[in-house]
């Protein structure tokens, strides 16, 4: 197989990655709030080590990125679920 053959399931791979872990994120933040929630929780529910958040969100708003994203996961998970 060639790179260029690959680079389609790297794609997928790191999409499915990320996913779990703003997954994660909606967990952690759904528990504990935004005040307390953590990268390293977020990365320990994600079932990874906490520095490669850092691969898939290299930068300050990325990581922070991942609040905002998960708080919107929350809410919506909340309001799909919510009982009127």
């Amino acid at each position: 197989m060639t790179t260029t053959e690959l680079a389609p399931e790297r794609i997928r791979k790191g999409q499915r990655t990320r996913t779990r872990i703003l997954d994660a994120a909606a967990e952690v933040l759904s528990r504990k709030g935004y005040a307390a929630a953590t990268l390293t929780e977020i990365a320990s529910v994600a079932k990874m080590q906490a520095g490669s958040l850092y691969y898939h969100f290299d930068s300050k708003e990325g990581r922070f990125w991942i609040f905002k994203r998960g708080v919107a996961r929350f809410r919506l998970h909340q309001s799909k679920y919510s009982v009127l």
